[in-house]
């Protein structure tokens, strides 16, 4: 509650966490989920989530996190941010703001390296933005509540978002090893405002 959308027959509710399940994976997957959560430069927007993937992520396994994506199909060129938990090797494994302009990808700022680079790779984050597109990363990678500032960074090119959602890109041996939780968008967008 609210509702999810996209790949939810890949997905299953295990021990109060949002669980990855591919019954009948391919060589390289990739599943997602998103769910309508409007916002905008109108007020200042916190994402708040946990991750937990039981591997070490790699360039064939991790997950992005749409924070404002222009469509909800997450797999396609669209306009908004996200968030690449992992970029592939030990030494440089942070999390990674990115702006998506259709096909493209800039990266608007890093936390620190080797951030998710364990096994498993945990970690509970805070993505803030104020109404000057003041963007800034909070994480704890024990999982708890004790959140440090890792980064900033300025971005307003997209003032609005409409959609929030998780792409898992994974093999055939991490199928289900992916976990997200505790998910917290506020305040979402209401247009009350008539044309």
């Amino acid at each position: 509650n609210p509702e999810w959308f996209g790949n939810t027959e890949k997905f299953a509710v295990t021990n109060g966490e949002l669980q990855l399940n591919d019954l009948s994976p391919g060589s390289t997957n990739t599943s997602q989920l998103y769910l309508s959560a409007p916002t905008s430069l109108e007020d200042s927007t916190t994402w708040e989530f946990y991750i937990r993937m039981e591997f070490a992520v790699s360039s064939g396994n991790y997950a992005r996190i749409y924070l404002s994506a222009s469509s909800p199909d997450l797999s396609s060129a669209l306009n908004g941010y996200y968030l690449l938990i992992g970029e592939g090797t030990v030494m440089s494994d942070s999390i990674v703001l990115f702006r998506q302009d259709g096909n493209a990808s800039l990266k608007i700022l890093s936390g620190i390296k080797g951030g998710v680079g364990g096994d498993p790779a945990i970690a509970r984050v805070r993505v803030t933005r104020s109404t000057l597109g003041e963007w800034a990363l909070w994480t704890d990678y024990s999982g708890g509540n004790n959140l440090q500032l890792e980064a900033s960074a300025l971005d307003a090119t997209y003032s609005f978002g409409q959609y929030f959602g998780a792409v898992c890109n994974y093999t055939s041996t991490r199928a289900d090893d992916f976990y997200f939780d505790d998910v917290l968008i506020t305040p979402l967008y209401a247009d009350d405002e008539p044309p």
